[in-house]
């Protein structure tokens, strides 16, 4: 069987701590083993990366940039085989396996071409106590050892997001990929390494929850993770004790709303990739689809209707739309979701079963529900998975108390033929994105985050950046006398 393996100090290697079979979410195949760190291994990982940051600091930006510049281009040459190792692991569809790697080459050209804007401080002047006496300069520093700690439903593009901007900034990187993700996992430090990454910059550790614990506790600088608002909650108290930087994209409820001026076809298009893409295993998506009662009924038709014919399959099948859940216990958190809200009343518009067709693998059909409430966990929790509930309402008022009537806050979508009625309710909502007339789309020109349970920091555009570097002042003073007027003695005496 193969074996996923680890960079440790410029070395690869199958670590020696526990087992973790990986199995195919399409099949229910076991398709390769990863082996995690022990304590020990993943000291030696954060003491190389500690040891490489003071010559990677000190690297020239060109360099630096040169690297990301290689790094797009292999993203380019190796899309189809990074493509179907994504597919293999995650179960998503190829064609969205890619776009996560084209998403990530857009990363890599960002980071690379907008670097000197990016690390650009500035240079301000003071007129106190007379004109130009002092000069204030701010410059971007690197932090030092960066966690990334990411997870499985987009293994390539989110370690990039951090990754990426941090190893511009000068910084060095210690990277825990999901258990569920490793191979990919292997893949991004691969292509980082092959574009001339030195040795130590980037260290690779495998392993489970557990490794991730030791990793937020060892002698890093800052953690940035990605993944369940449970585990997100628990690695802010730990970073605390340290006094450590924290940086948490957790998870998300997203309302997608629809106003009954809306361009119903669009919005009817938009909601089905916005729920369904990814098998609904995404943060940022269509979670609770809200629609004004004008247009609810046909709404509601028509979406259970393409829901109902989308292709449910095998992610390598390039027919398929919708791919499997990553395991069976993903699976069967869905299903007991969907059941609790059938209990409680909820109308099954579409799906709710597993398609006979696929008696292997971790597939579920596409599901549509309405007469739901906040009794139910598919609109109360995140659901990740296929589940789409539709709920109606009255007037944007009502709208947004629905949207903000969860913990999280992530993002929102509102559709409407009136920008300033959108630009007046994503006022309104609670969250740290908000599209209009559209969904879940990203660039790294944005800055990318959450409010409430959905987390803390920012990822991408020079936002993400700040959360990576520290911000030194150097004061100048540029009008020299003997002695300020602020200075003791206060009485007048030399």
């Amino acid at each position: 069987m193969e074996q996923v393996k680890s960079l440790v100090d410029g070395e690869w290697k199958v670590l020696s701590g526990r087992r973790i079979p990986k199995v195919n979410p399409a099949s229910g195949e076991v398709i390769h083993e990863v082996r995690a760190a022990t304590s020990s291994e993943l000291r030696s990982a954060v003491a190389s990366s500690r040891k490489a940051f003071d010559e990677w600091r000190k690297t020239a930006v060109e360099r630096r940039t040169g690297i990301l510049k290689e790094l797009s281009r292999l993203l380019s040459e190796r899309m189809d085989e990074v493509s179907r190792i994504i597919t293999l692991e995650n179960g998503k569809p190829v064609l969205e396996s890619n776009m996560e790697v084209m998403g990530a080459q857009m990363y890599a050209d960002y980071y690379a071409n907008e670097a000197d804007r990016l690390l650009e401080g500035d240079v301000r002047t003071v007129d106190f106590p007379q004109p130009g006496n002092y000069e204030f300069r701010t410059v971007l520093e690197p932090l030092g050892v960066v966690a990334v700690i990411a997870p499985w439903n987009w293994p390539l593009l989110i370690p990039f997001q951090t990754i990426l901007p941090a190893v511009l900034a000068g910084d060095t990187v210690v990277f825990k990929p999901s258990s569920s993700t490793p191979m990919v996992g292997q893949k991004v430090v691969e292509l980082l390494v092959d574009a001339g990454l030195p040795r130590g910059v980037l260290n690779l550790v495998q392993g489970d929850g557990r490794v991730g614990n030791w990793l937020v506790r060892s002698d890093v600088d800052t953690v940035v993770f990605v993944g369940g608002t449970d585990s997100g909650r628990q690695i802010a108290v730990n970073c605390a004790r340290g006094l450590k930087r924290v940086v948490l994209e957790l998870g998300g409820s997203d309302p997608f709303i629809v106003l009954n001026d809306a361009h119903i076809e669009e919005a009817i298009n938009g909601a089905i990739y916005g729920r369904f893409f990814s098998t609904g295993q995404t943060c940022v998506s269509a979670k609770r689809i809200l629609v004004q009662r004008e247009v609810f009924d046909e709404f509601v038709s028509k979406f259970s209707e393409r829901a109902s014919a989308l292709r449910v399959g095998d992610g390598l099948d390039p027919s398929t739309d919708v791919g499997p859940l990553i395991s069976g216990s993903q699976r069967l958190r869905v299903m007991n979701a969907v059941r609790q809200a059938v209990s409680k009343g909820a109308k099954l518009e579409c799906g709710g079963t597993i398609p006979k067709a696929l008696s292997k693998g971790f597939f579920y059909s596409p599901t549509v529900l309405t007469n739901v409430n906040l009794s139910m966990k598919v609109m109360s929790e995140e659901i990740f998975g296929p589940v789409a509930p539709v709920v109606p309402f009255k007037d944007e008022v009502e709208a947004t108390r629905i949207a903000n009537s969860t913990r999280y806050g992530l993002g929102a979508s509102i559709w409407t033929s009136n920008l300033d009625k959108a630009l007046e309710i994503s006022r309104e909502i609670k969250s740290g994105i908000v599209w209009v007339n559209d969904v879940a789309v990203t660039f790294p020109h944005a800055p990318w985050g959450g409010v409430k349970e959905s987390g803390l920091g920012r990822h991408s555009s020079k936002y993400g950046l700040l959360e990576l570097v520290n911000i030194r002042q150097i004061c100048i003073n540029r009008i020299r006398e003997p002695k300020r007027m602020w200075w003791l003695p206060y009485g007048g005496a030399q």
